[in-house]
């Protein structure tokens, strides 16, 4: 079991400071329009395959999350991006990633994940990004957009340079957030990274996909997303955690789930990843519901009272 599904009670509170715009990338490429080709990836029965794209900015950055331009109506399981070091014209080694799962009743559109580590980005030096997907995926490639080198790695092989493609891709120096949806206070470290919480659906009245996502967290933990009610709740030390760990939100329910062990194809999910369904009834009185969740994970390389990795909280407002 990697998920739960908890519904949201009638509790509608002003808290409008949460109703922003999302914020703007540090890097793109070709992330202007909505052009694609249309094309599907193929279904490879040795496992996901992993397309890689170069890139380098003209500034020195350190980001936190990554997007690309997609959608899977076929196959509901995760996706992942990365972002690896160069090792001479193909990827040579992970550097930072996360993962999330795919909404097959989603359109075309951004999606993508926090990063289990910040990733520094020096000025002038070639990186990649890894994007890894079950098969049934529209691939993000604009025709006719800005080309770059492209890599590709099948299940069990190695990185294989290809023609070079427009991909289609939003990096981010903060960890993702959208209207409705304002991350608050920072995750703590633990044996897998950082884990963190983020969402790729809209709080929206009606939206029965609404699900929030745990990534970076020990394979095959215990999690549990916490969910609370009050907007006025300010972040405090997790009792008994380890130092940066803290409570991001009031602990008025908990939902259990557990850390995915396998990869984008497997049934366990993708190793740490877990995510938790919110569905919002299409109820007119959820209109201006505030509601806040972060995701805690066992973490037995702790030597606390209380070993979990605690995630950034999440400060939602339904519309």
């Amino acid at each position: 079991m990697r998920t739960s599904s908890v519904s949201l009670p009638l509790v509608a509170v002003l808290a409008s400071s949460v109703a922003r715009a999302q914020t703007p990338p540090c890097f793109a490429l070709n992330d202007q329009s909505t052009a694609v080709s249309g094309a599907i990836t193929g279904y490879a029965f040795s496992g996901p395959v992993s397309v890689a794209w170069e890139f380098t900015t003209s500034a020195d950055l350190v980001v936190q999350a990554a997007q690309i331009f997609t959608q899977n109506t076929f196959l509901a399981h995760d996706m992942t991006l990365e972002i690896w070091s160069d090792g001479g014209g193909v990827p040579l080694a992970r550097l930072g990633g996360g993962a999330w799962k795919i909404s097959t009743a989603a359109g075309r559109e951004w999606q993508g994940t926090n990063f289990d580590a910040p990733v520094p980005l020096p000025q002038g030096l070639p990186h990649w990004l890894v994007w890894t997907e079950p098969g049934s995926s529209l691939i993000p490639v604009q025709p006719g957009g800005f080309a770059v080198p492209a890599a590709q790695r099948m299940t069990g092989g190695g990185w294989t340079p290809r023609t070079a493609e427009a991909p289609k891709f939003r990096l981010f120096c903060n960890l993702l957030d959208a209207v409705g949806v304002q991350p608050q206070g920072m995750p703590c470290a633990g044996a897998a990274g950082l884990g963190t919480a983020l969402t790729n659906q809209a709080p929206m009245v009606g939206n029965s996909e609404f699900l929030i996502d745990g990534t970076g967290f020990p394979p095959g933990a215990p999690a549990a997303l916490v969910v609370g009610f009050d907007p006025g709740w300010n972040s405090i030390p997790l009792p008994g955690g380890a130092p940066g760990c803290s409570l991001h939100v009031d602990p008025f329910l908990l939902v259990p789930g557990l850390a995915g062990t396998g990869n984008v194809r497997t049934t366990t999910g993708s190793a740490g990843h877990v995510f938790f369904a919110l569905p919002i009834p299409a109820a007119s009185q959820l209109r201006g519901l505030f509601f806040a969740a972060q995701v805690a994970a066992v973490d037995p390389s702790l030597a606390v009272p209380l070993p979990l990795v605690t995630s950034n909280g999440l400060r939602m407002l339904t519309y």
